[in-house]
């Protein structure tokens, strides 16, 4: 199963992410913060064994979020939950 969450790599985005991660769930993650991401990535990859796609995104952005839902759309082609 994948999922995306946006803002997860901190408060109630993350928490989303830990129970989903937690359930076996595969995660594609967006943040302002590469810093953030490669550091969520890195914890996720180790803590749960799922994958994790990240790409620094500002949802605020129309472009931004195209860019990461062909990223993810590339990477997976479907998603389970959004």
């Amino acid at each position: 199963m994948k999922i995306i969450i946006t803002g997860a790599t901190k408060g109630i985005g993350r928490a989303i992410a830990e129970k989903f991660a937690s359930e076996g769930f595969d995660v594609a993650v967006c943040a302002r913060s590469e810093a953030d991401l490669v550091s969520f990535k890195k914890d996720f990859e180790e803590k749960y064994g799922v994958e994790v796609l990240t790409k620094a995104a500002d949802m605020r952005q129309k472009a931004d979020v195209l860019a990461f839902a062909d990223f993810v759309k590339q990477q997976w082609g479907e998603v389970d939950c959004l």
